[in-house]
């Protein structure tokens, strides 16, 4: 992974040539989207973000990217009922997309909309045969739910109850963490936990919800400080 001082590298990169290609075309409704993005997650501009936003949809209505992206900054900004329409109008429009599916998960657990993030992991199930992040998506979802029996057999089903993450896995397994630290298998979260404390800039805010979900309220404030100090986009 890159280091926070290369990622600030390439985003003032990215978005000096964004920049250049709405000089070229100043109707690039992508660029816009983009440029949106970057004012939301990094710059923490959420007025500028929700103005260039709206901007992007308005132009490109058939946009798939866009609606996904408004969606995620409306539901971050605890407005469910319209990120829901936003995501719903993405996902017409890029059925057979499975980060589509990621976001859309993301989007409906932050509202707390439990069935609807339950249908996001069973699509992304289906679009990608023989993964496992749909799983680590599913147990944590029974945990927030307060329904650990279900979300332990869950992670049996798939023998993931004792794996630890593999190097260079993708899979979201700080999901799998809180389900099972906050579901009495302690020892079992903080293995993973250790693992991905020494992955290169591992997301702050990532171990701070592990550290959520084993009632280390010390710990997740500490590595909540981290990730403001970071600046992780991941964070806003």
């Amino acid at each position: 992974p890159a280091s926070p001082a290369e990622r600030d590298a390439l985003r003032e990169k990215a978005r000096a040539a964004l920049s250049s290609a709405l000089q070229i075309d100043s109707q690039l409704a992508s660029a816009k989207t983009m440029l949106a993005w970057m004012g939301f997650r990094i710059d923490w501009d959420f007025t500028g973000a929700e103005r260039a936003f709206r901007e992007a949809v308005a132009q490109e209505p058939n946009s798939s990217d866009a609606h996904q992206q408004m969606a995620t900054f409306l539901a971050y900004t605890s407005r469910h009922q319209e990120a829901d329409h936003e995501i719903r109008l993405a996902e017409e429009l890029d059925p057979l997309s499975p980060t589509l599916q990621t976001l859309a998960f993301y989007i409906h657990m932050v509202g707390r909309r439990w069935d609807k993030a339950h249908a996001a992991a069973g699509k992304h199930a289906e679009l990608v045969p023989g993964g496992l992040t749909h799983v680590d998506y599913t147990s944590v979802l029974l945990a927030l739910e307060g329904k650990c029996g279900a979300a332990l057999e869950e992670l049996t089903k798939f023998n993931l109850l004792d794996a630890e993450p593999e190097a260079d896995s993708t899979a979201e397994e700080h999901n799998r963490a809180y389900a099972l630290g906050s579901c009495g298998k302690r020892d079992e979260a903080r293995r993973i936990l250790q693992a991905l404390e020494r992955r290169p800039y591992y997301p702050a805010q990532r171990i701070a919800a592990i550290h959520a979900g084993l009632g280390d309220r010390a710990g997740a404030l500490d590595w909540l400080v981290e990730s403001l100090r970071r600046h992780e986009d991941v964070l806003a």
